[in-house]
């Protein structure tokens, strides 16, 4: 009954929120952080029902609502100057998002994936209306009709145990309670449905073209959590059902070749969105072998640094598209050969570009540099008593960290280097996009703190203690960099006496 409450009471704050965004924009905002806010609150408080992972995916999905409410109600401000229509499609592509994290029935969950569906096709449109059919029907095709075909396998496996109705009005914590076994083929049919969404090997050509021809920040919601509904399946899934062993195994696999082409390609696009799109399937690839690693080993640590991993990425990328879309609110080009200095532009955008490249490189105090130092260190100590398998998958994150520190090197030339200097005159950048950029970049500095505090009960203690003592001295010296002097500095041209710029 509360969770109904509070489900309606969001819905109708945040669309309240979206048809005035034109005429209350600050009552507007408060709407709309309200209604995002509260599933996270009915998920902390109200847990009945809900299975343990769910409350992870609802925090991602809030801190990534908020950042893109704002921000793109900013960025279609300098566009279009009214905002009502784009942000009442993003916002209810948002709210469903929460709704389908924070589902406590199947009905529940089926029902607001499906709605899911048909709202991302219409953000596929958005902006350039016909000419990206063909991208909604590969969308359609690729990602969708899998990913319900699991979900309504899912649906009449489990009518099939408990009747039609108890299906759709039994809670996920009782499901778990007693789980079916399933045939390996009823299993093959879910797990191709939810390893497409979340883009991996071999049915992952719909990523790299859905999301760079998405609009701006229909793409962050893609990457930062339309992916993750895949990941969110497959838990699910392995909650409620018992199937054979050996198909986490082929998730394993499929999710080392992702994570090496995927982090790979990325270095070879000149395309910011492209880069951005298959840094994505990397990070699947990722998401993946950890999942593997978490239902065949069950160790808590490594569920956790799952969690965790899945808030990193999706709260990165989707920072990451943002900010690629005030690239083209710059420059109007993503071809990074055409991008150049932009800091000399607007240097207020320094700081978050910064975050986003420590983030993918890997580099202190940055939940990034945890995140991958944890994933080496969580798999290597598998490796006495596991062997072969966690060897190679060690030597295969080192490889994908490294094609990480390419291409993020790219995304900072962006701003502090590059092949040509943009020297068209700044436009506008609106308050909302430059709070929204270090909201998320504050949140990226916090986040690993809470990840070993919330991780240090199942590691051992000197481990904990060492990144704690590395976070804080990192996240110390990172501060006074930024207020001893800035990262970037802009100097005055020089002249010869010639007039001529030495």
């Amino acid at each position: 009954m509360i969770h109904g409450i509070i489900t309606s009471a969001s819905y109708i704050l945040v669309l309240t929120g979206s048809a005035t965004s034109d005429s209350l924009t600050r009552l507007s905002r408060v709407l709309r952080v309200i209604g995002f806010a509260l599933p996270l609150i009915d998920t902390l408080f109200n847990p009945a029902g809900l299975l343990d992972f769910q409350k992870y995916f609802v925090v991602l999905a809030t801190l990534v609502s908020v950042a893109v409410t704002l921000h793109s109600e900013g960025y279609y401000r300098v566009i279009y100057g009214k905002v009502s229509y784009q942000q009442s499609l993003l916002n209810t592509v948002l709210v469903t998002v929460l709704t389908v994290f924070n589902a406590r029935l199947l009905g529940e969950f089926v029902i607001g994936l499906l709605l899911l569906d048909l709202l991302l096709i219409l953000v596929i449109l958005m902006d350039k209306g016909a000419e990206n059919y063909g991208i909604a029907i590969y969308y359609i095709v690729l990602s969708t009709i899998p990913a319900d075909m699991a979900v309504l396998t899912m649906w009449a496996t489990i009518a099939q145990n408990y009747g039609l109705e108890a299906s759709l009005t039994t809670s996920f914590s009782t499901l778990a309670l007693h789980k079916i076994s399933i045939h390996p083929l009823v299993a093959t049919l879910i797990l191709i449905g939810y390893t497409t969404k979340l883009g991996l090997f071999p049915l992952h050509i719909w990523l790299p073209i859905v999301h760079p021809e998405a609009p701006k920040h229909g793409s962050a919601i893609l990457s930062g959590l339309i992916i993750k509904m895949g990941v969110f399946g497959l838990l699910l899934a392995s909650m409620i059902f018992t199937y054979p062993g050996y198909m986490n195994y082929i998730i394993l696999v499929q999710g080392a070749i992702t994570a090496l082409y995927g982090s790979f390609a990325a270095t070879l696009q000149k395309d910011i969105r492209r880069l951005l799109a298959y840094s994505s399937l990397g990070h699947a690839g990722v998401i993946a072998i950890l999942y593997s690693f978490s239902i065949l080993y069950g160790d808590p640590l490594i569920s956790y640094l799952l969690y965790f991993y899945i808030i990193y990425h999706g709260v990165v990328k989707a920072h990451a598209f943002m900010n690629a879309a005030l690239m083209d609110q710059l420059a109007n080009t993503y071809d990074i050969y055409k991008l150049g200095y932009l800091g000399q532009l607007y240097r207020s955008l320094i700081i978050p570009a910064f975050n986003i490249f420590m983030n993918f490189a890997g580099i202190p105090p940055s939940y990034g540099f945890m995140m991958k130092l944890m994933l080496l260190i969580t798999i290597i100590l598998l490796i006495p008593s596991l062997g072969i398998i966690p060897l190679l998958t060690s030597i295969i994150i080192i490889v994908v960290a490294v094609f990480s520190i390419l291409y993020s090197i790219k995304i900072i030339g962006c701003y502090i280097g590059g092949y040509r200097k943009v020297v068209k005159p700044p436009v506008k950048v609106m308050e909302e996009e430059l709070f929204s950029e270090y909201y998320i970049a504050f949140i990226t500095l916090i986040l690993p703190i809470i990840y070993i505090a919330l991780s240090m009960e199942y590691m051992p203690g000197y481990l904990a203690i060492t990144l704690l003592l590395l976070e804080a001295i990192s996240l110390l010296m990172y501060t006074w960099i930024l207020f001893r002097k800035p990262i970037y500095k802009t100097g005055e041209p020089k002249y010869w006496l010639s007039g001529v710029e030495q």
